[in-house]
């Protein structure tokens, strides 16, 4: 059996800052790489590859030793033991996109599945690699992302394949970062194919959080973010609007 390795930039103990899982504790395993360049991205230290993985030694207390990039899984499976003797909800696979690292996914989700639920995060625009681990996924968080947010153009195919497979696979929720360029056309696609899929998954409005290097100006307006949440409870049943709360509190 081929040994698979993966490059990633962190593994820690945080807070869920996003979604209907919203306050538990998860171990989050955050992979290098993404096949999209998002304006809105809060975490492009993770799009390359990282020399080094920082590892937190104790739950919560921010210490960090460095393992060199790429790991083996018996090596992820080791800190995530290590962590966990705190408890966990369960184990975030964040990113950049964990799926673009789909066969060490493969051989090591059911080696940690026996010891957390798996919570994908995910862009939601590959498919075919969600659907070769399926089986090991207990909640998926997907984005839907709208063209006036990437620059890679349109993936509301790709979004509605994706969406139907994560669907038959594991409790899911869709995740739409809406920003002040946001138009009301593409929401109400990204809306339709929700609708289209199952009408009764939560979606969730997440307005853009302001970092470092994205302009105050790309936040969107609170009479504004209503409207939308207007259309979208005409088509689907829940419609949420929740910030990144762990930016809130200072979390990772």
């Amino acid at each position: 059996m081929t040994n698979h390795t993966a490059h990633l930039h962190e593994i820690f103990s945080a807070i869920q800052g996003e979604g209907p899982l919203l306050g538990t504790r998860q171990i989050f395993a955050r992979f290098c790489g993404c096949n999209l360049n998002c304006r809105f991205c809060d975490t492009e230290a993770s799009l390359g590859r990282s020399e080094y993985c920082r590892v937190e030694r104790v739950a919560g207390e921010r210490n960090f030793n460095r393992l060199l990039n790429p790991l083996a899984v018996e090596a992820v499976l080791e800190a995530l033991v290590a962590l966990n003797k705190s408890s966990h909800h369960s184990i975030a696979l964040t990113g950049g996109e964990p799926l673009l690292q789909v066969d060490f996914l493969i051989e090591a989700l059911p080696k940690i599945q026996t010891q957390l639920p798996i919570y994908l995060e995910t862009n939601g625009t590959l498919p075919q690699a969600l659907e070769k681990i399926t089986k090991y996924l207990n909640f998926i968080a997907m984005d839907i992302k709208l063209p006036s947010a990437t620059t890679a153009g349109d993936h509301f195919a790709e979004h509605r394949e994706f969406l139907a497979i994560a669907k038959r696979a594991a409790p899911v929720f869709v995740k739409i970062v809406v920003t002040s360029e946001t138009s009301t056309d593409e929401l109400l696609h990204a809306f339709s194919i929700v609708a289209e899929i199952d009408p009764a998954l939560e979606v969730i409005l997440q307005p853009v959080t302001i970092h470092a290097h994205l302009d105050e100006s790309l936040v969107p307006e609170a009479r504004q973010v209503l409207k939308w949440q207007e259309l979208g409870l005409k088509q689907l049943k829940s419609v949420r609007v929740i910030p990144q709360t762990h930016k809130l509190m200072g979390q990772l």
